[in-house]
């Protein structure tokens, strides 16, 4: 087997043909800057080749339905093993995805439960043992001879259902009697429940014990376990021979109320399971509910005058309106005051109803419409239900049938995801809820910290009977679990949704999920592991990587990060510089090697020593910011944060400390909300104070900038709708007839009809993957003959997409607006950029920067903006990152505030306040450890950044 991966005549987007090897079972880096063809190489050459190698080895059958892939463009690559990608993204968003599923210790857990859990009585909490079916059956046996059994089992209402739906259904199903707190009901009968009862228990049945059941009487046993969902109710109406089946209740259930539970399986915890599932969210752990904000259109202005949508009252639609008014005189509120002027009990009227009070129609004096005939007329009692129940009730209405488009809109615009009011987020059946392992249920131990489950697995104790059985399910729980705490993970739970992880977490995830699998002999190529990361944190991820090539496996890693990099094995160095200017290696061998090589731009970081700290002098003026108060988002602990403005504050902090709690969820969820959307429900908080001096609110986080090859950077920050214009308006333009700007669009009218605009032709040969021919009409120029022949100041629109962002710069200095737009992606050393790239070759650290220049481009000078940054230092080499803090600068000195949540020491020390967030993570964070500049950090010997900081 080779020692090395070879490649040789490497040419994919920017490498200039090199020639690249990689030693086997070691840590690799690739590092340089941004654009430089450091992820062209790791996936676009390495994974790509390996993925093609896989799918040779494949059946012919099995080739029909893969997914068509590209061959490299390379002369040849030798010494390749099977690659596995972890590359950094964002999971989907999917209610059904959460740690536990995605590490997979939920279906050992369900295991665990289904075997050693123990039931508890849901009305008194009475402990008692899990039986089999037929183990119960035995025990009924032993009864004394022709003692009476009634069988019975408990059901519970969802929130959203009313009674007699509820009732209506339990008579479908052909029963009869059901007891509520005791009292024996017949379904037959109207039903009045003033108040939620404590049990609902449907009468299925009645055996007498005999030597032997009969079929029938095993079945009626059999189904009332299956209609409770593992839960029964044993009822001998005589007293007298209750008392002589005293011991079956006390050894097998509750002898106060005769519960018992019997026939656990795994997929009793699923959520997945549509019969563990909750009936109201389907296992999701969240419903949509109508929110108050959400129906006010203009609380500045009165119900007459349109403060509420147009669905809910206007002058069109008679009975509304009428209604509305009728409201307000008989319950003495104004119909001509704005609303926020309304008292709080004309709001609670208007949004929750009359709860059955009626009212007259009345009519005011300058409302001349008609009432149609078939509603109710003037004079008339009506009652109101309210605008939010309205919404809710026809929400649940439309179950079980397909919305039409315009019903999806309606309750889109006002109705809002919250936690499942019948399951409280657990998403399973209640009776889930009741069986335990040491006082836990399963969606408890679900709630539980990593770092804390792990020592209540240590802790359980399993019976010797069913070892042989559960040591196998335990000692994998526990290999995996300390993957995941070991890898900086500890804080998170197994109930947490997977599209709330940001992606760096979602990458060490799934890179402890490879270490569980003991495989060897793979090649990993891993994307930035420690984004996302405390810098006090990354020996954690070295050791994990340490433990892959201890494993026999080859690892690659993409990183910036000077901890990793000085611990590789072996480093291969990117550029010299970003797009055409890179695609070379520079340097190449141990980190020692490297740190020689008069070449490498990494080197000067790796070599430099220089720990000073500015002497930065900062004034907090209360006056000039903003304050949250009681902040209690996810583990933030009723915290009270000030936030200076016209100023860089930096949000710090170990993983999963409250970070992203405070600045996004609650600050900028906040201002949103104020600004643009009130729909946007922020974090839990009290209030927040100045708000007033915020202009506008941008959000620059991790989000993808698009994946098609149809979208450029062009069109990404605003600038293409402009230069098509300019082209439309040209002589040319106007002689040949193509003075519309559509015709500048390849993805429009002026695109080329043969390749439809991409400037080459996708031929789907099988298994070969797609064969991608420069399209013979317009050779490459994506655009027909004729718009070709527009010029603008000597160039037509191809040659003005094929200009790179410092060329442009010049090309389009006397149009204020593109050149505005453009200076800022110049700014962020973006320049080497073309206008026309497909937004799906760039790299990360493109991305995050692109995005940058768009949001900063748009301000145009305007002043009191906040900028919440999360992370902006993704993917970015060193040398970048000082083009980053230059940009942030330039921000500031406009009359800007921006809030940046970051681990990079180098933001840090720039930064004008830092406030520090923890003092751990999860339920061990969530406070301010420090909040000052640098110095007063780095004086605080609690504060895990500022130590780490002195020792970097």
């Amino acid at each position: 087997m080779e020692n090395h991966i070879k490649i040789n005549g490497a040419r994919e987007h920017n490498l200039k043909n090199i020639d690249v090897e990689i030693p086997h079972g070691k840590h690799t880096v690739i590092s340089g800057v941004s654009g430089s063809g450091k992820s062209t190489l790791a996936y676009d050459i390495i994974y790509a080749a390996g993925q093609k190698r896989l799918l040779d080895c494949l059946s012919e059958q099995v080739k029909m339905f893969s997914s068509q892939l590209k061959q490299p463009d390379i002369n040849y690559i030798k010494g390749l093993t099977p690659v596995v990608s972890l590359k950094q993204y964002k999971p989907r968003k999917n209610p059904r995805a959460t740690i536990g599923t995605l590490s997979e210790l939920s279906t050992y857990l369900r295991y665990l439960y289904s075997l050693i859990g123990h039931g508890s009585c849901p009305y008194c909490n009475k402990k008692f043992p899990v039986r089999s079916l037929s183990y119960l059956i035995k025990e009924l046996q032993k009864l004394p001879e022709m003692t009476i059994v009634e069988l019975q089992f408990p059901v519970y209402k969802n929130k959203s259902k009313k009674y007699d739906q509820f009732f209506a259904q339990l008579r479908a199903r052909g029963y009869k009697k059901i007891e509520i707190d005791g009292e024996r009901k017949d379904l037959r009968d109207w039903i009045q429940i003033d108040q939620d009862p404590e049990s609902i228990m449907v009468v299925a049945s009645k055996i007498q014990i005999k030597e032997e059941f009969n079929r029938s009487d095993i079945k009626a046993v059999q189904k009332s376990i299956e209609e409770g969902h593992g839960f029964i109710r044993i009822v001998i109406p005589d007293l007298e021979e209750r008392r002589k089946c005293e011991s079956f209740f006390q050894k097998h259930g509750c002898p106060e109320h005769g519960i018992f539970v019997a026939d656990i399986l795994p997929s009793f915890f699923s959520f997945n399971d549509l019969n563990s599932a909750c009936d109201e969210c389907n296992g999701t752990g969240i419903t949509k509910t109508a929110y108050p904000t959400m129906v006010v259109k203009d609380k500045k202005k009165s119900l007459k005058d349109g403060a509420l949508f147009p669905d809910f009252c206007n002058k069109r639609q008679a009975f509304k309106y009428l209604r509305m008014y009728s409201l307000a005189k008989h319950y003495g509120f104004s119909f001509e005051k704005p609303f926020d002027a309304l008292p709080d009990y004309a709001k609670d009227l208007i949004f929750y109803g009359t709860k059955k009070e009626t009212f007259p129609l009345l009519r005011p004096d300058d409302y001349t419409k008609e009432l149609p005939r078939y509603i109710a007329q003037l004079g008339e009692q009506v009652e109101f239900e309210g605008i939010i129940n309205q919404i809710n009730r026809e929400y649940q209405e439309s179950k079980g049938r397909e919305l039409k488009n315009w019903e999806k809109d309606f309750y889109d615009r006002f109705m809002v995801n919250e936690r499942c009011q019948s399951c409280h987020g657990t998403r399973l059946k209640p009776q889930r809820q009741y069986i335990h392992i040491n006082d836990y249920s399963y969606y408890q131990l679900g709630n539980m910290e990593l770092k804390d489950l792990k020592n209540f697995i240590e802790d359980i104790e399993i019976p010797v009977e069913k070892e042989e059985a559960l040591l196998p399910v335990i000692d994998e729980v526990r290999s995996r679990l300390n993957s995941l705490v070991e890898i900086g993970l500890d804080y998170i739970s197994l109930n947490r949704r997977a599209d709330t992880l940001s992606g760096g977490e979602y990458q060490r995830v799934r890179m402890a999920g490879q270490i569980d699998s003991d495989l060897m002999g793979l090649t990993y190529i891993i994307d930035e592991p420690t984004v996302g990361l405390h810098g006090t944190d990354n020996e954690k991820v070295i050791n994990l990587l340490e433990k892959m090539c201890a494993q026999g496996n080859t690892v690659i890693t993409i990183e910036h990060d000077l901890d990793i990099i000085k611990r590789a094995d072996y480093l291969i160095e990117m550029g010299p510089a970003a797009g055409v200017n890179g695609g070379q290696i520079i340097s190449s061998g141990t980190v020692e090697e490297v740190i020689k090589n008069d070449k490498s731009v990494i080197a000067t970081f790796l070599n430099s020593e220089d720990n000073s700290i500015d002497d930065k002098k900062f004034s907090f003026e209360k006056n000039n910011s903003i304050r949250i108060v009681c902040a209690k988002e996810n583990n933030l602990k009723n915290i009270d944060v000030s936030i200076p403005l016209n100023s860089l504050v930096c949000l710090t902090g170990i993983s999963g400390s409250g970070k992203s709690s405070l600045g996004i969820e609650i600050l900028y969820k906040a201002l949103w909300s104020k600004l643009h959307d009130p729909r946007v429900i922020p974090g839990k908080h009290k209030h927040i104070e100045g708000l007033e001096k915020i202009k506008d609110v941008y959000c620059i986080d991790q989000s993808s900038v698009g994946n098609s090859p149809r979208s450029t950077p062009a069109t990404y920050i605003g600038i293409f709708d402009r230069i098509r214009d300019i082209f439309a308006a040209t002589d040319d333009a106007i002689k040949y007839n193509l003075d519309h700007k559509s015709y500048y669009s390849f993805n429009s009218k002026g695109g080329c009809p043969s390749c439809k605009g991409m400037g080459y032709l996708d031929s789907h040969i099988h298994y070969l993957g797609d064969l991608q021919t420069t399209c013979p009409e317009c050779k490459g120029n994506q655009y027909s003959e004729e718009v070709l022949e527009v010029f603008y100041k000597g160039k037509n629109i191809k040659q003005v997409l094929e200009l790179d962002f410092a060329e442009a710069l010049s090309f389009f200095e006397d149009n204020e607006y593109i050149h505005h737009k453009i200076s800022y992606v110049c700014d962020l050393g973006l320049g080497y950029m073309k206008l026309g790239q497909p937004t799906n070759t760039i790299s990360g650290g493109e991305a995050h920067r692109l995005c940058l220049a768009k949001e900063i481009g748009k301000v145009r000078g305007t002043k009191n903006m906040l900028y919440i940054m999360d992370e902006p230092t993704t993917g970015l080499h060193s040398k970048d990152i000082k083009r980053l803090i230059k940009a942030i600068r330039s921000l500031i000195r406009n009359g800007n505030s921006v809030l940046v949540i970051e681990h990079n020491t180098d933001v840090i020390k720039d930064a004008d306040y830092i406030i520090d967030m923890g003092p751990g993570a999860g339920k061990h964070g969530g406070e301010v450890v420090v909040a000052g500049t640098l110095h007063d950090i780095i004086a605080c010997p609690e504060s895990k950044t500022g130590q780490y900081i002195i020792t970097t």
